[in-house]
């Protein structure tokens, strides 16, 4: 039985191989089966990720970004190399923005913001690194337009806009902020003490950072970074540079910094030039106050001090005339304030006083040579004030000038407040004319200061706001666009307020911060936006 079913299976391989297997004909693909074949092969173009990295390949957040920066793009697909289509620009995000890439070409006012940086391809990674440095705290927007394509011809379709902020952490990059001596500096003793660049972040020295050269050739230096707040200078990492022995005498010498000079990313720093001269030989004679009372305003204090001390009722300013290049150190209860005069000149202001108090001080100044002078200051500060203050200037009208110029007082304080005698002057040896009204404001109430031809309605003020006329011009002569100081007084010429010069900028108008107080005079204290007079 066994052998019988072998001999059938024998017979039955036998037979078969006689004859040969029949292949179906492949059958056609139908249109909707191509369509599924296509679609898993077309990948529509989208932008998968933005990646900020610092020159070392680390990821930081698009929030706080490094200042040496490389933006890294990843797409779905390779994109097609279009200078328009991938921008860098300064500023936020914006309606007109992602209307302009949209479309192109781009607007000029696009393009006037574009931050020059260089795109590099590759496949479907997209890198935009700017070539500079960019600046603590900018705010910066990736623009990838909608006509992007891939090399498939893949449209974007829909403009995808990336906000980008550059970090303020000092280990986010660094630029020098401050030298001593300074640019151009003059007359530098041979027996100067060292060098000092100040930077805004840290900083790490590899080999010759810092290269000093004078007409014959490099000098042998030695770098080595330092404490800032000793050297009078208000910057995160300082960096000293010494010669071995005596500075030449006579010579033009040239500091630059060189690509071995890192921030903390790892990143070089932009080059950095200074250049001075040196005197023919050392200096012995400690540096010497200046003291010319008639080049100090009108209002400085009458008390004797080593310049001129402006005195309000909760603040009080030195302004310093030295005859060298100095760094000051001012001594007040338990703080020390530090600043440097480069050129001899320097204000020094203490503010968030209290009205009547006394201030016992000593300033000492010490010159490139390291010799030192010091004076006792005492200072009171005055009786309250009137709180009255210049909150609003308009320099720069869009009607004529000097017309249409105006300044508008606020009583900031909680109590009445009279305008009779005040004066108001567009320099700090001027009295100004006193104001001739018996008008007095209430808390919070405000006035317009304006010229005997001024237009109320021309200028958009509402009606009923009140108006004083200082005289036939605000000022003699008008403000100018370019910017002047203005300094509100009262009948005694005690300072009520002072706005720093500003340039002016048309149909604008130059307002105080609202969290600055009456006698804040700094120009950190004050911006430009929409004029609002009497509002």
């Amino acid at each position: 039985m066994r052998a019988l079913l072998l001999f059938s299976l024998v017979l039955t391989l036998v037979v078969s191989g006689c004859f040969d297997v029949p292949v179906l004909p492949s059958r056609d693909v139908g249109t909707r089966d191509a369509r599924l074949r296509d679609a898993q092969v077309a990948i529509p173009l989208e932008v998968r990720e933005v990646r900020a990295l610092d020159v070392r390949g680390m990821r930081w957040p698009l929030e706080a970004a490094p200042r040496r920066l490389a933006l890294e793009i990843e797409l779905t697909s390779p994109i097609v190399e279009d200078e328009e289509a991938v921008v860098l620009v300064r500023g936020e995000p914006d309606d007109t923005l992602e209307d302009d890439v949209a479309r192109r070409p781009l607007t000029i006012a696009t393009r006037e913001r574009i931050v020059a940086s260089d795109v590099a391809y590759d496949g479907a990674l997209v890198r935009v690194t700017p070539r500079e440095a960019l600046a603590p705290a900018d705010l910066l927007t990736l623009a990838i337009a909608s006509f992007t394509r891939s090399i498939d011809d893949e449209a974007l379709g829909i403009a995808r806009l990336v906000s980008v902020r550059i970090s303020d952490d000092p280990r986010a990059g660094a630029r020098v902020v401050g030298t001593f001596p300074a640019d151009g500096t003059l007359d530098v003793p041979t027996n100067a003490a060292p060098f000092v660049l100040a930077f805004d972040g840290e900083v790490t020295l590899e080999g010759d950072a810092i290269v000093v050269r004078d007409q014959r050739g490099a000098l042998e230096t030695i770098s080595t970074l330092t404490e800032c707040e000793p050297a009078g200078l208000e910057a995160v990492r300082c960096l000293s540079v010494a010669p071995r022995g005596p500075w030449p005498s006579g010579a033009r010498l040239v500091m630059e910094t060189t690509e071995a000079l890192h921030d903390a990313t790892g990143a070089g720093m932009s080059p950095h030039r200074i250049e001075v001269t040196t005197a023919p030989g050392p200096d012995a004679t400690p540096p010497t106050f200046v003291v010319t009372s008639e080049l100090c305003a009108v209002d400085a204090d009458p008390e004797p001090a080593p310049g001129c001390l402006i005195v309000t009722d909760e603040s009080w300013a030195l302004e310093l005339s030295i005859d060298e290049p100095v760094r000051i150190g001012l001594t007040r209860p338990g703080v020390v304030m530090r600043a440097l005069a480069p050129r001899g000149t320097a204000t020094l202001t203490i503010r968030g006083l209290s009205p009547s108090t006394r201030e016992d001080a000593t300033l000492e100044v010490v010159d490139l040579a390291g010799l030192r002078t010091s004076v006792a200051i005492v200072v009171t500060t005055r009786p309250p004030l009137a709180p009255i203050t210049i909150t609003e200037v308009c320099s720069n009208p869009d009607g004529p000038e000097p017309d249409q110029e105006w300044l508008e007082l606020t009583n900031v304080g909680t109590v009445p407040a009279a305008l009779e005698g005040l004066r108001i002057a567009d320099r700090a040896d001027a009295l100004g004319q006193p104001l001739s009204t018996s008008r007095v404001l209430a808390p919070g109430a405000r006035v317009l200061l304006v010229g005997a031809d001024f237009d109320p309605e021309a200028a958009g003020v509402p009606p009923g706001t009140p108006l004083v006329i200082a005289g036939p011009t605000l000022v003699p002569s008008g403000l100018t666009n370019s910017g002047e100081p203005l300094f509100l007084r009262d009948a005694t010429l005690a300072r009520l307020a002072h706005v720093p010069s500003f340039a002016g900028s048309e149909g604008e108008c130059l307002v105080r911060d609202e969290d600055a107080s009456a006698r804040a005079d700094a120009i950190d204290d004050f911006h430009y936006d929409a004029c609002t007079p009497g509002r």
